[in-house]
């Protein structure tokens, strides 16, 4: 362990998330059951990062593919650790 440990010093992380930044905040201060609610998002980041936002109107169909893809290897993994 303390053979690599130095090497850790030198690699250079690029932290996309540090880069982006979000500010959201609600319109009216105060709401009642039924209202309607609305709120300001503000989201700023680099031209060459790809930012998806949640938009009732978007198809997220192939996502959720993923998700299940993504899902079933999870499991794979954890039920041959329990071997």
């Amino acid at each position: 362990m303390r053979i690599f440990l130095p090497f850790f010093f030198f690699i250079n992380f690029d932290l996309i998330g540090q880069e982006i930044k979000i500010k959201a905040n609600f319109i009216e201060d105060s709401i009642q059951v039924g209202d309607v609610v609305s709120y300001n998002l503000k989201v700023t980041y680099p031209d060459n990062i790809e930012v998806l936002l949640p938009d009732s109107n978007y198809n997220y169909a192939h996502l959720n593919t993923l998700i299940n893809y993504i899902y079933l290897l999870l499991m794979i993994q954890y039920l041959t650790m329990m071997r």
